[in-house]
């Protein structure tokens, strides 16, 4: 996907696991695979992590949306 880009992660609640250890094992496996482009300037522009009753990890990336930053 060309451009910035927003991540969600939905994780199966397990005993003492660490929500946030998942985040960057996934964010190098999109990058890797061209899901993310990983030599655009701050690819990622927001990561959301939940837990979830479903078995496997859920993964959904979308499109980011841009706002125009003024430098008055």
């Amino acid at each position: 996907m060309d451009g910035p880009v927003v991540v969600a992660i939905s994780v199966p609640a397990g005993p003492g696991d660490n929500l946030d250890e998942y985040a960057k094992p996934i964010l190098d496996l999109l990058c890797r695979h061209g899901v993310v482009m990983a030599d655009t300037a701050r690819p990622v522009h927001g990561i959301s992590l939940i837990w979830h009753d479903a078995p496997e990890i859920e993964v959904s990336v979308e499109p980011a949306a841009l706002r125009e930053v003024s430098n008055e």
